[in-house]
């Protein structure tokens, strides 16, 4: 049976091109900087089980001389080892383990989505009056009435419409295989983004990898390079580059 489902992975222009539409918002908008956090699986390819059905596809066989004839080089036997979980190796493991990380993200968005329209809402109702996004935003009220941040949520539902796509997200969540990246306007918005993030892995029964891969401010690494999303500067680090050349 031919495998025909495409793999699509992010790559670091898309992480590129929302942070640049984030960074407007945080600068334009919200007045606050881009901050953003980055996370890793533990042992993500082993927490997927094989459907026993399935398990023949991940058995590795080879000859093994034995060992009263291995001087003679005569005799060989054939040795098994049956695997029980997805494993590093494997053609079809990136794949599946890809789309694993697109249904973890859509459940991600999905609870991070519903938190913000809640907020959005009350910010700006729709059809309703602009109450403003506290103080510092109150402070852009025009004669219009409306605030930055509520001008900013206008337009992005006015383009939703337009593409029939969320547009009125003011994060952006991305996951090459098993690891993750965020970036988010605002530092509530940030510590919101990692309350529901953890829900959500934790909702799988995911394990997650050790505290040293965690980071989290307005720079962090992934995917072998530095981000510093506030000053929208990327930095590939001499590991890679010497890995490139």
């Amino acid at each position: 049976m031919k495998w025909k489902q495409a793999e699509v992975k992010p790559r670091i222009e898309d992480k590129m091109h929302d942070d640049t539409v984030l960074r407007a918002a945080a600068a334009q908008a919200f007045h606050q900087p881009l901050f953003g956090f980055s996370d890793d699986f533990k042992d993500y390819y082993n927490q997927l089980p094989l459907a026993s059905s399935q398990q023949w596809m991940s058995c590795l066989m080879w000859q093994q001389l034995i060992a009263e004839e291995r001087e003679a080089s005569s005799g060989t036997v054939p040795e098994y080892i049956a695997e029980r979980r997805l494993g590093f190796g494997i053609t079809v493991s990136s794949n599946l383990g890809q789309r694993l990380a697109e249904l973890i993200l859509s459940i991600f968005r999905d609870e991070m989505d519903r938190e913000e329209n809640a907020l959005f809402d009350v910010i700006l109702p729709v059809g309703g009056v602009c109450v403003g996004d506290g103080l510092l935003d109150d402070a852009t009220r025009t004669a219009n009435g409306f605030t930055d941040v509520c001008r900013w949520i206008a337009r992005r539902r006015t383009l939703s419409k337009v593409t029939g796509n969320n547009e009125l997200r003011a994060y952006a969540a991305h996951q090459y295989t098993d690891d993750v990246v965020v970036s988010c306007v605002g530092a509530e918005r940030t510590v919101r983004a990692l309350r529901c993030w953890h829900r959500v892995t934790t909702g799988f029964g995911l394990p997650m990898a050790i505290d040293v891969k965690r980071q989290v401010g307005t720079r962090f690494l992934w995917l072998g390079m530095e981000w510093h999303v506030t000053l929208g500067v990327l930095v590939a680090q001499q590991a890679t580059v010497t890995r490139a050349a």
